[in-house]
């Protein structure tokens, strides 16, 4: 029997997806499989494995840390806070990863 899984999305704005994958000039949206009871670093730490710029660009698991140009929001919300990664993740939920100098 396989262990239950959850499904979230996750939305990589523009600036950090041609940084992730050449040639891309748009929003990457990544749907992830996870086990349940997962955290958000547990979902990073994948797609740091996926994306090998990830960690030069959004989160460096060698450290344990976000770069600082990263913005998070999780179902709409923005997230803060040094425990962010901690972050449980449930089944739908959406994450969304927007540079810190986007928009104006």
């Amino acid at each position: 029997m396989t262990d239950p899984l959850i499904r979230v999305q996750v939305k990589i704005f523009s600036w950090f997806s041609g940084a992730l994958v050449p040639g891309v000039h748009s929003a990457l949206l990544l749907e992830e499989d996870l086990p349940v009871g997962c955290s958000l670093r547990t979902c990073f730490i994948r797609l740091t494995s996926r994306y090998t710029r990830f960690s030069e660009v959004i989160y460096d698991p060698d450290e344990d840390v976000l770069h600082t140009q990263v913005v998070i929001t999780h179902n709409g919300l923005l997230l803060t806070g040094s425990d962010r990664l901690d972050l449980v993740l449930q089944n739908g939920d959406s994450i969304v990863l927007i540079p810190s100098y986007a928009g104006g």
